[in-house]
């Protein structure tokens, strides 16, 4: 922990689904120079509930390292020259045990160490040092982060062993069964050498261990898709974010219930609209969806002086669109103009990402067809963009309170 007179400054690294802290005070993203090498990424900086805090989002701001390449001296080093003092780690896991199911938080106090292909400590040749890790974790921070879950009333669960792989490859099933053997509670691939690096760097750490699925020693592993897992992954990724902070709530809401919608906006700053469909059915058109549905949104954000509204189009919105999609979609985008509502609209091409329907659904069509499918006349452009890249612009244009009655 911090030194005595001393103020803290926690240090949080996000693991996948988590690239930002929101609520933040002075929120400002600064790269911090190290003599290891490159940071996975710039830190975000900032204030919460008087706490000084930096984030380091551990696979880059749009998942760009994979747990092999990550620079994890580099990280940790980072961090300490921020005036970091303490550090909370947040890692997607799969699970060895039935009574710790995906959702579960598992604040691990021991690892395994499987990882191969990493740098693992500052020291070497010419500057030899040893250093103890027979208990890795700080166990104030650990404490901390129980009162938390207990607080938000996340399942957890406190003590555990993790054991570290190299990846990006799963385990095979004898492997899988092997770990489990050795009374292992969950499997990932980051927080080793990380824990080692922050204890020669004197940072008192601790983990959450996110439970994303059982790995495939379970009967059921294979029936997990990858949805399933992208479900679970976002609302971790949800329930990490409220360890940190409270800023933003999530609240249900009906597009075609306007007293709903009312009761959702009620004491909200700003509403991020994203709901939209690309195909048909009964009773669910673009109209109602795209049109009436954005009008109930706007009028009960009006209501609620909402101070910001933001709003996903389509490149391509436009009056005279052929497709309904692009059509609908522009006739939203006049009614968010027309709210005054101050606005930011969005207008993203083609969004790709882990169980988008619109990629599955193409993926399947080229599997099971013997030619390659044409889009429409075969001169369509599209501009393909990852939902990563989507969510960074959205936190971006948030956090710096810009981009006002823009497109």
């Amino acid at each position: 922990m911090a030194e005595p007179g001393l103020p803290p400054v926690l240090g949080v690294i996000g693991g996948s689904g988590v690239y930002d802290i929101a609520g933040l005070e002075n929120p400002r993203w600064e790269r911090v120079k190290s003599p290891w090498g490159e940071p996975s990424d710039a830190l975000l900086l900032g204030r919460y509930a008087g706490v000084d805090m930096a984030f380091m989002p551990r696979h880059g701001r749009g998942h760009i390292q994979s747990p092999t390449t990550i620079n994890y001296r580099a990280n940790i080093d980072a961090l300490k020259r921020a005036g970091v003092t303490d550090i909370v780690s947040l890692s997607a896991c799969g699970s060895f045990k039935e009574e710790l199911p995906p959702g579960t938080f598992v604040m691990a106090d021991q690892f395994i160490d499987r990882t191969h292909n990493r740098e693992k400590t500052f020291f070497g040749e010419g500057f030899v040092a040893h250093v103890s890790l027979a208990h890795p974790v700080c166990p104030k921070l650990q404490n901390a982060l129980v009162e938390a879950c207990d607080e938000e009333s996340i399942p957890h669960v406190k003590g555990g062993t993790y054991l570290a792989m190299e990846g990006p490859q799963f385990s095979t099933l004898a492997e899988s069964k092997l770990y489990k053997s050795w009374g292992c509670s969950v499997i990932g691939m980051t927080a080793m050498p990380e824990a080692k690096l922050a204890r020669e760097a004197e940072l008192p750490y601790a983990i959450v261990a996110m439970v994303t699925d059982f790995d495939c020693w379970h009967p059921d592993h294979d029936h997990v898709t990858v949805e399933t897992v992208v479900k679970v992954l976002t609302g971790n990724a949800d329930k990490a974010r409220a360890l940190a902070d409270q800023g933003v709530e999530v609240v249900p809401g009906d597009l075609s219930d306007k007293t709903s919608l009312e009761k959702a906006a009620a004491g909200a700053e700003r509403v991020i609209h994203l709901v939209g469909i690309i195909q048909e059915a009964p009773g669910v058109t673009f109209k109602n969806v795209h049109v009436e549905g954005t009008r109930n949104l706007v009028e009960a954000a009006g209501k609620a002086g909402v101070r910001q509204f933001f709003y996903q189009s389509a490149l391509g919105a436009r009056p005279g669109a052929k497709s309904e999609y692009h059509k609908t979609k522009w006739q939203a985008e006049e009614l968010v103009r027309a709210s005054g509502i101050p606005y930011t609209i969005l207008r993203p091409s083609l969004i790709y990402g882990p169980g988008d329907q619109f990629t599955l659904r193409l993926a399947e069509i080229i599997r099971q067809s013997p030619v390659l499918p044409v889009i429409g006349s075969g001169k369509s452009r599209i501009q393909p963009i990852s939902i990563d890249d989507v969510v960074s612009c959205i936190v971006k244009a948030v956090a710096s309170g810009g981009f006002l009655n823009e497109i």
